[in-house]
């Protein structure tokens, strides 16, 4: 009991510390000009990046860590909660395995009958169907009382209010269509540096103290701006899956999610990485 007590403690600092949010403190401003950044700054500034990725990494193992610890023994709870959603009793569900087709047939028709009033056929006919005539199904089936759950069966989101289920669903999109937009711009400034001509310096040439390379300058202004988007998407992501992680929590019926805080490191560590690489394009 000592020994868990005394790795608690030595472990909260860190995670009370090192929030997303945090770490993105902890990163340095990306540098006005990259490409004329040289020796002891430029080392300055990349051994800063790199700390705090180290870091993240630390912590990103130990909310998996906890995720993994909060998820053991907890198989037989998950177990129960399944058959229970589903109404099938442990004798049926150990049934299942050897039953043949017909058999299976009969009981999905059973459980949904009681549960929802639709019969196997109208669930096998909705799948063949376009989203116009699975609409007008769908309106007539609630209009006569169907695919609502009767009374003691769990219901899906049973924890969250229709407008919370449309948050989570909103923000989630809105998270994977920004970050997709921004590494497409990514993709697409690689794509064109690979197409650009640069010769090799000449042997023996040294450039003047304080010449920048043109193709260097071109392409890490391109690459700050969209550096500076991806900050702003960045700290945005961080609220928003904090949001996503609490309404997840909810929905489960959780007071929090054993690796809180993940989703939004996740996303730091992608800007750091990027941030990391703001001196590529020197030679």
């Amino acid at each position: 009991m000592r020994l868990v007590f005394l790795a608690a403690l030595l472990t909260f600092p860190l995670l009370a510390q090192s929030t997303p949010d945090a770490f993105l403190a902890r990163l340095p401003s990306p540098p006005q000009n990259p490409c004329g950044m040289k020796g002891q700054q430029r080392g300055d500034f990349s051994q800063k990046v790199d700390e705090a990725l180290r870091d993240m990494d630390v912590l990103s193992q130990k909310l998996d860590e906890r995720n993994d610890e909060a998820m053991q023994g907890k198989e037989a709870e998950a177990r129960a909660k399944a058959l229970k959603s589903a109404g099938l009793s442990e004798a049926e569900a150990a049934r299942i395995e050897n039953m043949s087709d017909k058999e299976l047939d009969a009981m999905i028709a059973g459980k949904l009958k009681g549960t929802t009033g639709l019969t196997l056929a109208e669930v096998k006919k909705a799948e063949g169907m376009n989203p116009e005539e699975l609409k007008a199904q769908t309106t007539a089936q609630a209009s006569a009382g169907k695919l609502t759950p009767k009374a003691g069966v769990p219901k899906a989101g049973m924890h969250l209010s229709t407008d919370e289920q449309r948050e989570m669903q909103t923000l989630r999109k809105d998270a994977m269509g920004r970050d997709l937009r921004i590494q497409m711009r990514y993709a697409q400034l690689e794509k064109e540096l690979a197409a650009t001509p640069r010769p090799a310096p000449k042997r023996g040439y040294t450039p003047p103290e304080g010449a920048v390379d043109p193709v260097c300058k071109a392409f890490a202004e391109r690459y700050l701006v969209i550096l500076a988007d991806h900050l702003a998407s960045t700290q945005k992501a961080v609220k928003e899956t904090a949001r996503i992680e609490a309404l997840t929590a909810k929905q489960l019926g959780m007071a929090s999610l054993p690796g809180a805080g993940k989703g939004g490191l996740g996303a730091v560590q992608n800007y750091a990485q990027r941030l990391r690489d703001v001196f590529r394009f020197d030679r």
